[in-house]
């Protein structure tokens, strides 16, 4: 019996070690800010998408909500230690996986260099896929092609006409040269 109730608090101590770790209890420790990212769409983004500044990861997305008048609403938790300013804007963006990003970078330079307060929202746009970017680019090099194909048959014609010339005035050519 003492064994077993050695294994069960042992059991117990782990659990709570990685729920420390791992679960929301560290956001709850550390203190958190609640901004709300609007976005005409957002493709990709799910509960926990990480929120980004410079690389950093400053808070996750909690809540995607579909909203009438923009869209899109997300709710994001940020670290309190982090400060965000009224003349930044999110950016949508993805890995190299395929995961959607939300990003903090810097505004059009229109807005207020004040701190966003909890409950403050935040315009966002949505970066270019760069695979649709290849896509799009299918179209231009098939043109690409056609042009380089119409060039390469009218450079063929020239040379054959020139070559028509030279074989019947070669005689006539020859006498100039000397």
């Amino acid at each position: 019996q003492f064994r077993v109730g050695v294994m069960v608090l042992a059991t117990i101590i782990i659990l709570a070690i990685l729920l420390l770790l791992f679960g929301d209890l560290p956001s709850l420790v550390r203190g958190t800010r609640t901004i709300y990212f609007e976005f005409a769409q957002a493709p990709g983004v799910t509960p926990d998408t990480p929120v980004r500044v410079n690389g950093v990861l400053i808070g996750r997305i909690k809540e995607v909500e579909l909203n009438d008048q923009v869209g899109v609403l997300l709710t994001a938790k940020i670290e309190e230690k982090y400060e965000l300013r009224k003349n930044q804007m999110a950016r949508i963006g993805g890995s190299l996986l395929g995961d959607a990003v939300v990003e903090i970078v810097p505004g059009d330079g229109r807005g207020s260099p004040d701190f966003l307060q909890n409950g403050d929202h935040m315009m966002g746009v949505v970066a270019k896929d760069p695979l649709q970017a290849i896509v799009n680019l299918e179209a231009n090099v098939s043109e690409a092609v056609k042009s380089i194909a119409q060039t390469s048959d009218e450079i063929r014609t020239l040379a054959n006409k020139a070559n028509r010339i030279i074989d019947n005035n070669e005689s006539s050519i020859t006498r100039i040269i000397q």
